[in-house]
């Protein structure tokens, strides 16, 4: 029950680099959402992610040298459930935005999932320097807002629709959440979120609908609260109600919940976690990681609903090393969050990091309990090494189940290639964060979940980590395993 199953198992299928025309990859690939789309009796997943390449994009040993036009707005789709994906393209820059750059979020519009919704952050005209071209980094000097794509077939198909901004402050990150069960199943109501880093402020921009003219911003969900993550938001598909999550200043997850018109008091749902950008060791590098955290709304194991909403970061060790902890809170909130011990890796010795959970909520009226799924990279097979692996628990999602984690590997260990723009001290990039998300109930009745994966290993064409620079390292690719 607990292994990956199929031909995949332990090694998962290619999400990215596979051009329609050909089998050869092209640039990097880094960092994913997902998104599963049911209608007109067919399921189409599509996971958006940092596509790298093309001919506005040049690289050398020290620097990155972006032109105008360039675009990492990109995604694949799966007809088939998650067993292959074709790639789709990227969403082009346009002369207001003239440069797409990274941080994807994607989510379908429930229950309407012919439409999907797609963000990236963006660079507007007013911050492209006068040459055309962005050397370096992208911070607060370039990137001044994001833009959003739409999608009328189930995310096979994006073209631009909205760019929001305040002020063309610096934005990062990226999350998405669309629609819900509530009021009969007409909330179709699509929500973004980004930190606004010059303001230190968690941005949520809603659009009523898909067919919407602009989207507003709502108030502040942490006022008073300096914040210095990327934020990730979650929807009650029952309720209707919309939570916000993100790392504060003090370096601890807080969580607001939306209902009625207003935002709850902010909650602290994690012990500190030392740091945004943590910095994993290896043999041969260092790699840096972020953001360090997860969330979801799904089902209790008790009548108060006391651990709907569960929170997973990555802590440190006294040894140095890094586990995922979790904590619990009930789903209005209300009385606090609590750490939950039974939750953790922490008897662990080795680095666990880049958690994911994803909850389902069960179908009572057919008898099927609800279901939490834990997913992280651990290096419990390469302590030493160069490889990490990635693992999969349940969390119980019914009153007769256990608080306790068992993991079960899913993925075979596999080398990470992170180029080494961090230097020394922070490390490299090898992409901040992947997703996992509800695949399919099978006849069973049984919940399937999809989770992406960077790799950089030897196959598939894959040419293993060869190179390492500033900016770039070869080969990051994505994958995805169906568990």
């Amino acid at each position: 029950m607990f292994g990956a199953r199929g031909s995949e198992a332990l090694e998962g299928v290619r999400v990215s680099a596979i051009t329609p025309d050909s089998s050869q990859f092209v640039g990097n690939q880094t960092e994913s959402a997902i998104a599963v789309a049911n209608f007109e009796g067919k399921t189409t997943v599509s996971i958006a992610f940092n596509d790298d390449g093309g001919r506005e994009v040049r690289y050398t040993d020290t620097d990155r040298i972006v032109g105008r036009g360039a675009s990492q707005f990109g995604w694949s789709y799966s007809a088939d459930r998650g067993r292959s994906f074709v790639y789709g393209g990227k969403v082009p820059a346009t002369d207001e935005w003239p440069v797409m750059w990274g941080d994807p979020a994607i989510a379908s519009l429930h229950p309407d999932e012919r439409y999907v919704f797609m963000s990236n952050l963006a660079v507007p005209a007013s911050k492209m320097p006068a040459s055309g071209e962005i050397v370096g980094g992208f911070d607060g000097r370039v990137l001044g807002g994001a833009c959003i794509a739409k999608s009328s077939d189930g995310g096979r198909s994006f073209a631009l629709w909205h760019c929001v901004h305040q002020n063309n402050d610096f934005y990062d990150g990226g999350t998405a959440v669309a629609g819900s069960d509530a009021n009969g199943g007409t909330d179709r109501r699509i929500f973004f979120g980004f930190i606004d880093i010059t303001l230190l402020e968690i941005h949520v921009w809603q659009a009523d609908n898909e067919n919407v003219g602009e989207l507003r911003k709502l108030p502040n969900p942490f006022a008073g609260n300096p914040m210095s993550s990327h934020p990730r938001l979650r929807i009650d598909r029952a309720t209707g109600d919309l939570y916000a999550a993100a790392l504060s200043s003090e370096k601890r997850v807080l969580v607001s919940r939306w209902s009625a018109g207003s935002w709850s008091t902010p909650r602290i749902a994690s012990g500190s976690t030392t740091t945004e950008i943590q910095t994993i060791p290896f043999a041969s590098s260092k790699m840096r990681t972020a953001p360090e955290f997860t969330f979801d709304v799904g089902p209790a194991t008790d009548s108060e609903s006391s651990d709907a909403v569960r929170v997973f970061t990555t802590r440190l060790r006294a040894n140095g090393t890094h586990f995922v902890e979790g904590w619990a809170c009930p789903r209005g909130l209300g009385g606090g969050c609590r750490a939950t011990p039974g939750w953790s890796t922490e008897s662990s010795t080795s680095d666990q990091f880049q958690p994911a959970v994803t909850a389902f909520q069960g179908l009572p009226f057919l008898g099927v309990p609800g279901r939490w799924e834990l997913t992280y990279l651990t290096r419990a097979g390469d302590a030493g090494g160069d490889r990490v692996s990635v693992d999969r628990t349940g969390l119980g999602g019914d009153a007769t189940s256990g608080r306790y984690i068992v993991p079960t590997q899913i993925v075979s260990l596999g080398y990470v290639c992170p180029d080494t723009r961090g230097g020394s001290s922070l490390g490299g990039y090898w992409g901040d964060y992947n997703d996992m998300a509800l695949l399919e109930v099978q006849s069973g009745k049984v919940p399937r979940f999809l989770r992406t994966f960077t790799t950089s290993d030897r196959s598939d064409f894959i040419e293993g980590c060869y190179s390492q620079q500033s900016f770039f390292s070869t080969h990051v690719h994505l994958k995805a395993i169906r568990l």
